[in-house]
Order: structure tokens, then C-alpha cells, then sequence
């Protein structure tokens, strides 16, 4: 059975006690914690109906949003 360890006390103990007593205690800011999927939740996203279906060629410029098409 090993003997129990002992703490060294001294004056490292008094030094230790003033650091925390002259760090301030850091405040929680009061924002509410907003996960991954309600951030996801909020997005929107105005294209045309054939959005989703066709998105490779959107992404790709085969198709182009109307007011792309005006604006070029």
C-alpha cells in the first residue's frame, strides 16, 4: 500500500491565494448558445422552384436565376 502524498505547504500557498485574488473573476456574457442546427434552421434561400432539383447545374452556370440573366 502506497502512503498517502502530502502537501508541501509554505509560503507558495499565500502566493497562490493573491494571484486569484487579484485576477478577476472573467464574467459569462449573457447570449444564449445557439447550436449548429438552429442556426441551420434559420437560413433561407429565394431561387426558383427548380432550385433543389437542378442545383449541380446552378452551381455549375448551365442554368442561371432570372435575375442574373438581366443583370449581365
Amino acid at each position: 500500500m502506497k502512503p498517502a502524498m502530502k502537501r508541501v505547504t509554505g509560503g507558495n500557498d499565500r502566493k497562490v491565494a493573491a494571484r486569484r485574488e487579484a485576477v478577476p473573476a472573467r464574467e459569462k456574457i449573457s447570449t444564449p448558445e445557439v447550436g449548429l442546427l438552429a442556426k441551420l434552421q434559420r437560413i433561407s434561400i429565394d431561387g426558383p422552384e427548380d432550385f433543389s432539383t437542378h442545383l449541380d447545374q446552378y452551381l455549375s452556370g448551365e442554368r442561371q436565376f432570372e435575375a442574373d440573366k438581366a443583370f449581365r
